[in-house]
């Protein structure tokens, strides 16, 4: 994999490029009720993601010609719930950046092609992608590798060539047994977790002009803990820490009942920031990053997405 480029981004659809579980619940919810049928949420949770055979079996709806009705009512309601879609922003904007330095782009869906494509022009994207594959394109869906082999031949691609990005267990497996190295969507990562804060509520205030940060507690067990991270933060106030300059202390205040420091606001480029001016080559050494920890016998990247714009990568 060393000193291989990377020229191919590979995405599924539902549950990493983009959350439709609500729009396809709507859809089939409506479309079960016109056939006389109830689908619960937790029913239709269960199931999210199977080929439609598949999600028909695993609900009880044998009779051919019903679940032909649902299918057919369901491409009819789904576009009407189209704002209900949840893009990933960050992921996207990687692979527009990725495709717009002249790299390749696929989908890898189990979805149905019409559905696939009337959400992705609805969303703006359907130039963003060279190549699109859906579930009627393959004789076997996940976890069956045919759909990213499929794609691979395409693009004339070798599996070390690509990345792929998966949501899901049966997904990821099927990028493994076609060879191709993943990065897992986790599905909790669309709520921002603070780590190590020290069980403060964190801020951004606008005093005058400028932002600030108030980190702020009323647990007292955290008092002192607060109190001594800000005084050895303000010894260390003007070095660099991974390229991120260490902001200065305006204030650490100690009540009774609670401890609350203000400092400054430190900007530096988000992933985002850093992604609008970067070239292919910056790009792609980028994605081969994550495959240094392969060389090491990790499997693949978990990798924390959040609605908004940063992000967290944790080994899996």
């Amino acid at each position: 994999m060393l000193g291989t480029e990377i020229e191919l981004l590979i995405s599924d659809f539902d549950g990493t490029l983009v959350d439709t579980f609500s729009a396809n619940y709507m859809a089939y919810q409506k479309a079960f009720a016109e056939q006389g049928l109830c689908l619960s949420e937790s029913q239709y949770r269960a199931c999210f993601g199977f080929r439609f055979d598949e999600f028909m079996k695993e609900v009880g709806v044998v009779d051919v010609n019903i679940s032909s009705r649902i299918r057919e009512l369901k491409s009819v309601y789904y576009p009407f719930f189209f704002d209900y879609l949840n893009v990933n922003k960050p992921l996207l904007h990687f692979i527009e950046m990725f495709h717009v330095a002249g790299g390749k782009t696929a989908i890898a869906s189990t979805a149905r092609k019409k559905n696939l494509i009337n959400a992705l022009a609805h969303i703006g994207v359907l130039d963003t992608f060279d190549y699109v594959l859906a579930g009627e394109d393959v004789d076997k869906g996940k976890p069956s590798p045919e759909i990213y082999q499929n794609i691979l031949r395409h693009f004339e691609c070798h599996p070390s060539e690509a990345v792929v990005f998966e949501d899901s267990e049966v997904g990821v497996k099927a990028a493994i047994d076609a060879g191709i190295n993943y990065i897992l969507i986790k599905k909790s990562s669309m709520e921002i977790e603070v780590k190590g804060h020290s069980g403060c509520a964190i801020e951004i205030i606008k005093e005058n002009d400028d932002l600030c940060i108030l980190k702020s507690t009323d647990d007292k067990k955290y008092f002192s803990r607060l109190v001594q991270q800000a005084k050895k933060q303000q010894t260390a106030y003007g070095r660099e820490y991974q390229h991120i300059r260490i902001p200065q202390i305006y204030e650490i205040k100690e009540e009774t009942d609670r401890v609350s420091i203000k400092m400054e606001y430190v900007y530096s480029k988000n992933f985002i920031g850093y992604f609008e001016t970067a070239g292919f080559e910056q790009i792609s050494y980028f994605v081969k990053g994550f495959y240094l920890v392969y060389r090491k016998g990790v499997t693949g990247f978990s990798f924390a997405m959040y609605s908004g714009r940063c992000i967290e990568t944790e080994i899996s």
